[in-house]
């Protein structure tokens, strides 16, 4: 389902309306089979009340009996057949706006620049993407449909108790009447408890999500201990939080019980003294007991419908709060990625938050065609500088031009195609090596193998179980640190890019390897705009100009022989990877 625009974050209401819409007549449909069915359910108990009047008054027969229990047996089958279809037909419905909710979610969430991700936690995200999501649709199915049904069939059933005897029908309808108003007025607060719950169910998975995530950095610090202590606390608060529920649960239903059992003693001590008098038939009697219990437990679920409907509008509310933080830029550009030279003018950025730039009044320039290095300390600004280029933060106006273009205003989805980027840190999906290397398109044999070879990833194809179609386990956790860094190469060149940057993606790699790959990049770099960003002075001596950045901003420029005859920064960090390798 698309949407045009956001109107549909208006209100809880629109929320509702707008992914129910397309489902609107399945709907009715069902509401029409619910109205139907409620009353061929009640229609058996008045022919069991004319069947006993019969068999007390003498007058019942075999073909009585024979009409009797073929016309019951009848409305049964008609009953169920329509209580299937409308249970298929809704909940059909609501299994159909749960997956346009979710995929709507999770377009969205594509859409998100890196700087909503800092704000929203991983296990947050997916208790929106899952548990609120859950409670939506069971709102939108299980919750409209028995609260229509309960209500139908209170109106049915009440009516054809009053039209039999209005007294002795009233009186023991008074308690069950309490019923639905406690239940409701119980439930809200269990409403209350429950988004309770839910808050602190949310925190546990981020939790356990951020812990599983990171394992190898707990095991290697030894904190498996402080992690088991943070995890046992918030599961201590979701078990508390949920043990008051059960408590209060525990309370509900017995009284519950009590009241309904209430008013069947009501029923039976006035309408069998009413039989004992005449004033009522043994049938009638018989049939308003009947009615009053499958009265009661409709009613009492009323409460339950009511707490349903308050938790899916609650995560309602959470969804389209969820949806209104958008922070994705309205204007997604309108100019396709062209190739051309790069000029950064005076960019200066800092990340939301934090009270220092990142990037102080960065100039500089890559021309088409032409390898341009950053190198620089740690935190000096070059993965922000990346994360600018490569568009995964959108760079303030005109900062960054493009071929004489701001690059805000090259569609995104079009600029971003034309970059390969292989960034610090490899994200690696639990699918096949090779399904990760083409990420989703159809590459030639001939340039897979191609790419392995350029990435040294190739030699390493012998050493997996299956080749490349070898399964990897989460963030490619089965392969060793320089290998996920080869894999990440060889997954750019496939991209065939334009503009490709190397974001210190060799750090992992050894001496050797590195030289190798460096050797084999040299003819894939030719005709296209690279950008190499390293601590190593050996992955950088070759290009074409070097930009020296220092606390956010450039203090020396320049290719390699001239950075060294200005003894600065650069000259230091050589020297310094120098000693480093000696003692190695």
């Amino acid at each position: 389902m698309k949407l045009k625009n956001n109107s549909f974050l208006n209100t809880n209401r629109t929320f509702l309306l707008t992914f129910s819409r397309p489902y609107r007549f399945t709907f009715i449909g069902g509401s029409l089979l619910v109205l139907v069915s409620v009353v061929t359910g009640a229609l058996p108990v008045r022919l069991v009340q004319h069947f006993i009047d019969a068999l007390k008054a003498g007058t019942l027969d075999q073909a009585h009996i024979r009409k009797t229990v073929l016309e019951i047996l009848g409305l049964a089958l008609i009953s169920a057949v329509l209580l299937f279809y409308q249970r298929r037909w809704i909940t059909s419905a609501s299994r159909l706006i749960e997956y346009d909710i979710r995929k709507r979610a999770f377009d969205f969430l594509h859409e998100q620049p890196a700087a909503f991700y800092v704000k929203h936690k991983t296990g947050h995200i997916m208790s929106r993407l899952t548990n609120d999501l859950s409670q939506v649709r069971e709102m939108i199915g299980a919750g409209f449909l028995h609260l229509w049904r309960t209500g139908l069939n209170g109106a049915v059933i009440i009516g054809m108790m009053l039209s039999m005897n209005f007294f002795y029908a009233a009186i023991p309808l008074l308690p069950v009447i309490i019923l639905p108003f406690a239940s409701a007025t119980l439930m809200m607060r269990l409403s209350r408890m429950y988004a309770a719950i839910q808050e602190k169910l949310s925190h546990m998975n981020s939790v356990v999500q951020e812990t599983f995530s990171g394992i190898g950095v707990v095991k290697a610090y030894g904190r498996e201990a402080w992690r088991l202590e943070q995890f046992k606390r918030a599961n201590d608060d979701y078990y508390a939080a949920t043990m008051s529920m059960a408590r209060l649960m525990g309370v509900i239903w017995p009284l519950f019980a009590f009241i309904a059992a209430l008013s069947v003693i009501l029923l039976l001590f006035l309408g069998g003294r009413a039989v004992i008098r005449g004033e009522m038939t043994l049938g009638t009697l018989t049939a308003l007991n009947i009615y009053l219990v499958m009265l009661t437990w409709p009613l009492i679920g009323f409460g339950w419908v009511v707490s349903m409907i308050q938790r899916g509008m609650a995560s309602v509310k959470r969804l389209r709060e969820f949806f209104l933080e958008n922070e994705a830029p309205v204007y997604q550009g309108s100019f396709s990625f062209q190739e051309g030279t790069i000029e950064v003018k005076k960019l200066s950025y800092r990340y939301p938050g934090s009270d220092k730039d990142a990037l102080v009044d960065v100039t500089l320039t890559i021309p088409e065609g032409s390898r341009v290095a950053l190198v620089g300390t740690v935190g000096s600004g070059k993965s922000t500088l990346v994360s600018l280029l490569s568009r995964i933060i959108d760079p303030p106006t005109d900062t960054i031009r493009m071929n004489n273009k701001d690059i805000n205003d090259l569609e995104r989805r079009s600029y971003r195609e034309g970059v390969g980027l292989v960034p610090q840190e490899t994200i690696l999906f639990s699918d096949t090596l090779q399904n990760n290397l083409e990420f989703g398109r159809n590459t030639s044999p001939e340039r897979l193998s191609e790419a392995l070879a350029i990435s040294q990833l190739g030699r390493d194809l012998k050493d997996f179980p299956q080749g490349l179609e070898t399964r990897l386990g989460e963030r490619g956790i089965n392969l060793s640190g320089g290998q996920r860094q080869r894999a990440a190469i060889a997954r750019a060149l496939l991209r065939d890019p334009r503009l490709l940057i190397l974001d210190d993606c060799l750090s992992s790699v050894d001496t050797d390897t590195e030289a190798e790959i460096i050797s084999g990049l040299e003819a894939f770099f030719k005709g296209r705009t690279v950008l190499v960003v390293s601590h190593r002075v050996s992955v950088i001596r070759g290009s074409d100009y070097i930009y020296v950045l220092d606390e956010g901003r450039i203090c020396e420029s320049g290719n390699h022989d001239s950075l060294m005859r200005q003894k600065g920064l650069y000259v230091r960090l050589y020297e310094q990877q120098l000693l480093q390798e000696g003692e190695a």
